[in-house]
C-alpha cells in the first residue's frame, strides 16, 4: 500500500509489528535518521524452591555417597575394634607370664564336678582367693590385669553359690571383644544347673569372649593332635609352666577368641558355651579346637575355626558351631596369644591340621604360623 493510499491515522506496519515486541508503553519510534529503535526488556522471574526433580536427584546423589562410604566407615570401625581384640591379647599375654613367673604355672580353666564333695574339687571350681586354682583361668588372672580389689572381693562358698552373692554382677571391659555387643557384660540368667548341689546359675558372671586353649593342661599326649579325647576343659590343674611347653612357647597358642553365635551376645543365660569367669571347667572360657569327639583321626576335618556370620547361616549346626571352637566376628580371622605373647591372626581357610598341631603343645611339630 503506497503512503498516498493509508488511511488517517493509521499506523505504519513496522511500527505495527515492532510493537509486538515491546511490553506496554515501550512502542519502537523511528530515529532521527529514519531508522527503527528497538527497546530490549528483560524479565526476571524468582524461584522460591526446587522442583520435585531437583530434589530427587540430589536425594539420589545423597543415597549414592552414603552407599560409597559406608563400607568404608565399616572397615574403619572393624579395623580399629581388631587392634582393641588384639592389644586385650597382649595384656594377657603379660598377665599370663606373670601369673606364670609368681606362681610356677600357667593359669588353667579350673575344675568342678557335679555331684562330688567341694572339697575334692577346688570349691567346686567357684572362685574364691583363699582356695588355690579355684575358679576359671579369668578369675585366676584378675591380680595381674590390675583387677585385684575384684579378685579379692569373690569370697564365693562353692556349696551355695550364687544364693546371696551379688558382688559377681559386674563388667570387665578386657575380657569383651570390641566387636561385640555384649550387653550388660554379665550373666545372670538360669545358667547350667549340674554344680555340685545341682544349683543353678554357678556359672554366672562376667563373660568373656577369649577362651583358653585346654590342651596346654591336658594334652592326649599323643603325637596326633586330632586325638582329642585326651583334652578336658574340665581337668585338674597338671601346673604346666611356659618351660613344659615341648613345641616351643611360640608356636603353641594359649588364648584365643572364642566362636560364639550372635544370639547368645547379650543374653542373661549362663550357658550353651557362654559360661562366665566364676566358676572353672566350663566351655565358655576354655575349648579344644574343635567340635568333634573322637579318638580317631575323622576329628582332624573339624579343627576349623567359624566367624560370627557363618554360625548365623549355619544355625550353629556343627562343625560350623561355636561348640568348642574358636571364632571371631571379623571376616578375616581369629586372634591368638601365643605362649610368647605374640598375637597372630589365623585365616579362616588354615588347614585344621596345622592348627590342631599349633594348639597341641608336645606333638614334635613346630608349625610355621601365618
Amino acid at each position: 500500500m503506497s503512503p498516498d493510499r493509508r488511511g488517517a491515522g493509521m499506523p505504519h506496519p513496522i511500527h505495527l509489528f515492532t510493537s509486538l515486541f515491546h511490553a506496554p508503553g515501550s512502542v519502537g519510534k523511528p530515529s532521527q535518521k529514519g531508522t527503527l529503535s528497538v527497546t530490549r526488556v528483560s524479565v526476571t522471574m524468582k524461584r522460591t524452591a526446587f522442583t520435585l526433580i531437583e530434589l530427587l536427584v540430589v536425594i539420589a546423589i545423597i543415597a549414592i555417597l552414603i552407599g560409597l562410604l559406608l563400607p568404608a566407615v565399616q572397615k574403619v570401625r572393624e579395623a580399629a575394634a581388631r587392634t582393641q581384640s588384639r592389644n586385650n591379647l597382649k595384656q594377657f599375654g603379660l598377665a599370663f607370664h606373670n601369673h606364670n613367673d609368681v606362681k610356677g604355672r600357667l593359669p588353667y580353666n579350673g575344675r568342678r564336678q557335679a555331684g562330688t564333695p567341694v572339697a575334692n574339687f577346688w570349691n567346686a571350681g567357684v572362685a574364691n582367693p583363699a582356695i588355690e586354682g579355684s575358679g576359671s583361668w579369668g578369675f585366676q588372672v584378675l591380680p595381674f590385669i590390675e583387677q585385684d580389689n575384684v579378685y579379692q572381693s569373690w569370697t564365693f562358698d562353692g556349696a551355695v553359690y550364687p544364693v546371696g552373692y551379688t558382688q559377681h554382677k559386674i563388667a570387665l571391659k578386657l575380657f569383651q571383644c570390641p566387636g561385640r555387643n555384649r550387653g550388660a557384660g554379665f550373666k545372670t540368667g538360669t545358667g547350667s544347673s549340674d554344680g555340685p548341689n545341682g544349683v543353678a546359675d554357678q556359672a554366672s558372671g562376667p563373660v568373656t569372649d577369649y577362651a583358653l586353649n585346654c590342651q596346654v593342661n591336658s594334652p592326649n599326649n599323643s603325637n596326633l593332635p586330632w586325638l582329642t579325647n585326651g583334652c578336658d576343659k574340665n581337668a585338674v590343674d597338671n601346673r604346666v609352666s611356659i618351660q613344659n611347653i615341648v613345641d616351643g612357647s611360640s608356636n603353641t597358642i594359649l588364648l584365643g577368641e572364642k566362636a560364639l553365635r550372635p544370639g547368645k551376645y547379650a543374653d542373661a543365660d549362663a550357658s550353651d558355651w557362654d559360661e562366665s569367669i566364676v566358676q572353672g571347667g566350663w566351655g565358655g572360657t576354655g575349648r579344644r579346637g574343635n567340635s568333634a569327639n573322637t579318638s580317631d583321626a575323622a576329628g582332624q576335618a573339624t579343627f576349623n575355626m567359624v566367624s560370627d556370620a557363618q554360625l548365623l547361616t549355619s544355625n550353629n549346626t556343627c562343625p560350623l558351631c561355636h561348640n568348642d571352637h574358636f571364632g571371631a566376628p571379623w571376616s578375616s580371622g581369629v586372634h591368638f596369644l601365643m605362649g610368647d605373647g605374640s598375637v597372630r591372626q589365623l585365616p579362616y581357610g588354615t588347614d585344621p591340621l596345622q592348627l590342631a598341631y599349633a594348639l597341641h603343645p608336645n606333638d614334635g611339630n613346630s608349625q610355621n604360623l601365618p
